[in-house]
């Protein structure tokens, strides 16, 4: 369901008095009545300007520079049409309140570990630490990324453990510290949810010899792909799939989670150099089709084996599925497409009932040229309208604090008033922040 005009108005109406009450009470961004009186006057001005193209074109907002793509290769590619997949009976204990989840990001350490080779104590005090700090934020739901790069923060007999643990990869932490049982208890101790994050096929950041990087290249080298420095599995090699799906039931099996938790990161490329795997594996499909399918399948399998170990499971896709000017089903953007460029059918998800939840990453200001917040949202709001789908809306809380980059986020307290959108929406059953240190920053 779009949000109606009226309730548009009402909600900017609205939304001073929603700051000053949240400022105040949580200690966010805005310190001073003079300063929160500005930034709220200023940004009425501006959503009353909606997302018509009347803003100056921004700098680049996206440190992917995913938002200036374009439209992608301009057609609309065909689906399979052997697909019978039905949507598959959710586990018991999806949850019923709104949720206010929050992302801890181990990648590059950005969110934890705090360095390379704390002892067990330090390591089990950092994480009962922020755990603290999410209780005190009002969180439900904890998205704990466990494997980035292809190694773990858990024992593994598939993964080596992560080498941002120890400083080597492969190398277990102080006696065997497990990081994700002690994160788990943690949140449940609290009465918070955690899921496990995973990346399915990157191996490897960008880096100077990426072969080196991680020791699953020299178990699986004909699964490896390189693209842009950096490696991966190759998504469309049945055993690549065999590897991955054997973890996510590793950690379904061994582990008291709440969910499986993918991202955006799938294929990292149109560009991606599958040829081979193609011509052994394509059949009669079209390479795009055939990409996307790989994909599906990763995600109706991982749904199954979520559920029958009691878990949800869904994904945090990139949120623009396709431009209205690709197809006429699509959303009013004119930004990357994820359906092109990571070759993932997130509306084909939705409507067959793959996910459980869906957590589109809208990390848009409102009035951006390519992707309008509003218009990303209200296209989310309509594609999961009656589905019994989930919807959670992924906010960048981070471009709240760089204002260099992201200068039109400073303008009217642009995180307040997303998650006030995101509240105060029908349809919208709870919201992710993008990510911990931010929130710490925000909150405090």
């Amino acid at each position: 369901m779009k949000i109606t005009t009226e309730r548009t108005r009402e909600r900017k109406y609205k939304f001073y008095i929603y700051c000053t009450r949240f400022s105040l009470a949580r200690g966010a961004i805005m310190k001073n009545t003079k300063k929160l009186l500005a930034t709220a006057v200023i940004l009425t001005f501006a959503l009353l300007l909606g997302c018509g193209g009347n803003y100056p074109a921004p700098p680049t907002d996206s440190g992917a520079n995913i938002d200036t793509i374009g439209n992608g290769n301009g057609e609309m590619a065909l689906l399979p049409e052997n697909d019978t997949t039905t949507a598959q009976t959710p586990p018991f204990h999806v949850p019923q309140e709104f949720v206010r989840g929050v992302w801890v990001t181990t990648a590059w350490q950005l969110d934890f570990p705090a360095r390379v080779g704390m002892t067990a104590d330090e390591l089990q005090a950092s994480i009962n630490e922020m755990a603290d700090n999410m209780l005190r934020w009002e969180t439900t739901d904890i998205f704990f990324q466990v494997r980035s790069m292809g190694d773990a923060f858990y024992p593994s007999e598939i993964f080596p453990w992560a080498a941002s643990l120890s400083g080597t990869q492969g190398v277990a932490p102080d006696g065997e510290f497990d990081v994700l049982r002690a994160w788990i208890d943690a949140a449940h101790a609290r009465g918070m949810r955690l899921h496990a994050w995973v990346n399915p096929y990157r191996l490897g950041a960008p880096g100077a010899n990426p072969r080196s990087a991680n020791l699953l290249t020299y178990q699986f080298p004909h699964l490896i792909v390189e693209h842009a420095n950096a490696l991966y599995f190759c998504p469309g090699n049945p055993e690549s799939l065999e590897i991955v799906l054997a973890g996510i039931e590793e950690l379904a099996r061994n582990y008291n989670l709440d969910g499986i938790h993918f991202d955006d990161r799938f294929y990292p490329s149109a560009n991606f150099n599958d040829s081979a795997s193609f011509a052994e594996f394509g059949g009669d499909m079209t390479l795009e089709d055939w990409r996307r399918e790989n994909v599906n399948s990763l995600v109706r399998q991982t749904q199954a084996i979520a559920h029958a170990h009691g878990m949800i499971f869904g994904v945090s896709p990139f949120a623009i599925w396709q431009n209205s000017a690709t197809d006429p089903r699509g959303s009013a953007t004119n930004g990357a497409q994820s359906y092109h460029l990571m070759f993932a059918d997130t509306l084909r998800w939705v409507e067959n009932g793959y996910v459980d939840y869906i957590a589109p990453q809208i990390y848009w200001h409102q009035g951006h040229p390519l992707a309008c917040f509003d218009a990303v949202f209200d296209w989310w709001l309509d594609v999961t309208a009656d589905t019994g789908v989930m919807l959670y809306i992924g906010i960048a809380a981070y471009r709240q604090f760089e204002p260099s980059r992201f200068p039109y986020w400073q303008i009217g307290d642009t995180l307040n008033w997303q998650e006030y959108v995101t509240r105060n929406t029908d349809g919208v059953d709870g919201v992710i922040f993008f990510r911990y240190v931010s929130m710490h920053e925000w909150l405090g």
